[in-house]
Formats: C-alpha cells, structure tokens, sequence
C-alpha cells in the first residue's frame, strides 16, 4: 500500500520516495508530531505578556483610538460605570477636538497593585491653527486604570470624589 501510494505520485522527490518506501514516513511524521507536542506543553516555552505590558497596551490602544476619534472603542475601554452615567453621543460630542491630535503617547512607571493600576503618560500633541501647526510635549500626568473581570479599564471618578473639598 505504502508502495503504491510513492508510484501514485511521481512529483514526490527521491527523499519521500525513500522515505514512504521504507515505511520510515509513519514513523517521522510521528516523531515531528510528538517534539511538536512537547514544545507546546511545556509552560516555560509559552510566551506570556507581563502584567505591565498588558496594561501598557491597553493604555496605548485607549490614546491611539481618542486621537484617531475612534469614540466607540475609547469609549469601551472606558469603566463600566462611567458608561452608565454617558451616553456615547454625549462622549463624542465632549471628545471631538479638531484643532488638536495626540500624534505620540509616552507611558512610562506602571504600578500595578491587583486590581488597581497607574502609568505617567506624556503626549506629544500636534496643534493646528489655520494653516500653521506646532507640536508641544505635555507635562507627564497620571492615568488610572482599574481591573474588572480581567480587562483593564480607565478608571471612572465620579463628579463628587474628583475634587474633594476638606472640612
């Protein structure tokens, strides 16, 4: 059987030929599929983000989108109940600035605390008026994010707490 299989096929090179001929093919395929096996097994072959990188991403991915007035999916990215309290009408509407663009986000010292984290982020900014433009660097500020359900979120501060007032 082995045999016909080599003559049903001419195109095969002589290495195959040889190779289903001495029925060493079965035995190769199994060999490759096993090694296959074990380097997928193994856990220290898994490449896994760190922590900090995954939230990096997240951070990047949320600027990138508002710079690119991609609303919907900054808007996603933003806490579940900062979304309860604004529409995404209302967040577009409050988002849309056309003389400015976030043309570059540095994201530097993440701090990650279980379910809490915090990065300082710089922006380049390109400004345009008219037919002039400029481009300025911000001061670094820090952005916060909270971890809900396994998915990083920007963290909400409801209008009350964002400016408490001491007594």
């Amino acid at each position: 059987m082995i045999v016909s299989i080599a003559n049903a096929f001419p195109f095969l090179t002589g290495a195959c030929r040889y190779l289903i001929e001495r029925r060493i093919w079965p035995v190769l395929c199994t060999v490759i599929a096993m090694s296959a096996l074990a380097v997928i097994s193994n856990p220290s072959t898994v490449i896994c983000a760190e922590p900090e990188d995954i939230l990096a991403s997240r951070i990047r991915a949320y600027w990138e989108a508002k710079s690119n007035n991609n609303f919907q999916s900054a808007y996603e990215m933003e806490s579940p109940r900062f979304r309860k309290e604004l529409s995404l009408e209302k967040y577009k509407e409050l988002n849309q600035t056309p003389l400015l663009r976030i043309s570059r986000v540095g994201i530097q010292n993440i701090v990650i605390e279980g379910d809490r984290g915090r990065a300082d982020v710089v922006f380049h900014l390109d400004i345009h008026q008219g037919s002039s433009g400029f481009s300025i660097v911000t001061p670094k500020r820090t952005d916060e994010w909270e971890r809900i359900d396994g998915v990083w979120y920007k963290k909400y501060f409801p209008p009350d707490l964002s400016f408490p007032l001491s007594r």
